[in-house]
């Protein structure tokens, strides 16, 4: 073996070395980076139906509380229009606001760098929610 092949077959080793090591080290770091990603989906989507589940829970007690309250006025007398619909619509606009207070502390809980409810459109569900609402009532 002459005196280049002495230094250069070690060093070509130690470079084929280290690349591989490189590799192995990007190959871990992506691994753990996917698992990662895949627990803070998991975590966002958990955050996602408890919110969905809370939202559910506010509109039957809403849909409860009108029907009680539309049942009082006319067991009063007191038929749909003026302030029977402003006491409707202004249940429906504090669930709405609620709603929508929720889904900002939901996406607070979101891990960073990670999309929330809002982004997706959340914040239009709320919106079309409080539209159903008054539509509803404007009808009776």
């Amino acid at each position: 073996m002459s005196g280049f092949e002495a230094v250069a077959i070690p060093m070509a080793i130690g470079v084929a070395k280290e690349a591989i090591s490189s590799q192995r080290r990007q190959g871990a770091a992506k691994a753990a980076a996917d698992a990662q990603n895949q627990a803070a989906e998991q975590h966002n989507q958990i955050i996602a139906a408890q919110q969905a589940q809370e939202e559910k829970r506010q509109r039957n007690l809403l849909a409860r509380q009108q029907a009680s309250v539309t049942a009082r006025m006319s067991a009063w007398g007191v038929g749909g229009g003026g302030s029977a619909d402003a006491i409707l619509q202004g249940m429906a606009r504090q669930t709405a606001e609620s709603l929508a207070e929720n889904a900002q502390t939901t996406a607070l809980r979101r891990p960073a760098g990670r999309k929330s409810l809002l982004d997706d459109g959340g914040a239009d569900m709320v919106g079309q929610g409080l539209d159903v609402f008054t539509s509803f009532y404007r009808g009776m």
